[in-house]
């Protein structure tokens, strides 16, 4: 009987775990007044870093100098080559929030991502006014490079751990209801 608890503990440990991975939203919210804008150099949130040149991480407070049609924080800028987004480790890019800026609208922005190992991922968007979400779906980044030859900007960046690096959770269950299955089998043998 202390055996099938003990199966019953790591069965339910592992669904636990495999019930806790989700996906990071980076959102830019709350770096900038309404109204105004911040510069940065390099700017941090949920472990993942947006770097540029020369303050070229440009947050805006809210939709009036950010990217039309968002009306929170977001990331607006005018640069080349621009600016590179990276964590700790491989990472998946679901969605994104792109559009042209409030104050030059009809923007372009090309998102490359480049893949650990080896290749790319690239899309080009073109005369950006009204923000709209993009699901690109691109998995096992080592980092995100987004450029632009005029003002654009992105938000809500949706990003999850690769799955190159994790089981997927469906993997975990299927791998505890076989350990439990051996260790009942096991225990009918003993029988």
């Amino acid at each position: 009987m202390k055996s099938i608890s003990l199966n019953l503990a790591a069965i339910f440990s592992l669904c636990l775990f495999a019930s806790s991975a989700g996906a990071t939203v980076i959102t830019f919210d709350g770096q900038a007044a309404p109204g105004l804008y911040t510069y940065f150099t390099s700017y941090t949130e949920s472990g993942y870093t947006l770097t540029g040149t020369y303050n070229d991480v440009l947050i805006s407070g809210d939709g009036t100098l950010g990217i039309v049609g968002d009306s929170t924080g977001a990331v607006a800028f005018n640069n080349f080559p621009g600016l590179t987004l990276a964590g700790s480790g491989p990472f998946d890019l679901d969605t994104i929030d792109v559009g042209g800026w409030t104050q030059a609208p009809g923007g372009d922005i090309t998102i490359t991502g480049n893949i650990d190992g080896g290749g790319t991922d690239s899309v080009t968007y073109t005369g950006l006014t009204t923000a709209v979400t993009e699901t690109l779906n691109w998995t096992n980044l080592d980092s995100v490079q987004f450029s632009t030859s005029s003002y654009a900007g992105f938000d809500n960046v949706v990003i999850d751990a690769s799955s190159a690096s994790s089981p997927e959770p469906g993997t975990l269950v299927l791998l505890g209801a076989g350990v439990g299955g051996l260790a009942l089998a096991r225990r009918r043998q003993n029988a």
